[in-house]
């Protein structure tokens, strides 16, 4: 429950928020610090900019 408040407190969705946390669990175990509800959203961010880079490394020149 203390989780949950803080991430409302922090003007977090609390459904989005935890979805992530599942979604990323790995990463979650690794850098903690990352995942706070205050700042998730950015590391999502940080993520699929970095998913969408290494896709366009990996796809063929035109």
């Amino acid at each position: 429950m203390s989780l949950i408040h803080t991430a409302e407190l922090s003007g977090a969705n609390t459904f989005d928020y935890l979805g992530e946390l599942q979604r990323h669990a790995e990463r979650v175990k690794e850098d903690p610090g990352q995942w706070m509800p205050w700042n998730y959203r950015e590391t999502v961010k940080r993520i699929i900019a970095e998913e969408n880079r290494l896709a366009q490394e990996r796809s063929p020149p035109d």
